[in-house]
Parts: C-alpha cells; sequence; structure tokens
C-alpha cells in the first residue's frame, strides 16, 4: 500500500505531465469512441451544441466547459480549448 506521501508526489507528477500535453475534445472522443450524441446526454447537453464545439464552430461557455471536464473525467481542460484556438491561429 501506498503512503499517502508516496500518492501525493505522484499525483504532484501527473498533473504536471498533463498540463503539458492537452486534448481536444475530437480527440477525446475518437479515443474513448464516443459519439456526439452519447457524450451530449452525459454532459446534458444537445448533440448539435456538441457537434458544433467539436467543428469549431462555438467556443464553449464556462458552464460547457466545467461539463466536458466533468463528463471526460478530466482529461479534456478548459485549457485544451484555449491551446487548440491558440494553435489554429
Amino acid at each position: 500500500m501506498l503512503s499517502v506521501n508516496i500518492a501525493n508526489r505522484l499525483i504532484d507528477r501527473l498533473s504536471t505531465v498533463n498540463y503539458y500535453f492537452f486534448m481536444t475534445l475530437s480527440e477525446y472522443l475518437k479515443a474513448n469512441k464516443v459519439s456526439q450524441a452519447k457524450f451530449a446526454r452525459r454532459c446534458g447537453m444537445s448533440r448539435a451544441a456538441i457537434c458544433r464545439i467539436v467543428a469549431g464552430n462555438r467556443f464553449p461557455t464556462p458552464e460547457t466547459m466545467r461539463r466536458i471536464f466533468l463528463a471526460t473525467d478530466g482529461q479534456v481542460k478548459a485549457d485544451d480549448f484555449f491551446t487548440a484556438a491558440m494553435q489554429q491561429m
């Protein structure tokens, strides 16, 4: 069994690694083989709204970002939307 100290250091290390990498919503859906419709239900949103976000036609609101973060277990973060938008510029 891991001590609390070791577990906390591992979590800090993983958090640092995740800081440098980002995952778009589209990548998340493909990697996890989740349809936009199923993901929309998980977020409590319409499929059309998710489709527009994935296509880049709509930038998510803070509430939408929170829902996506929770539905992806933190794999798609609010920063990921900004990183993806900056790469398109």
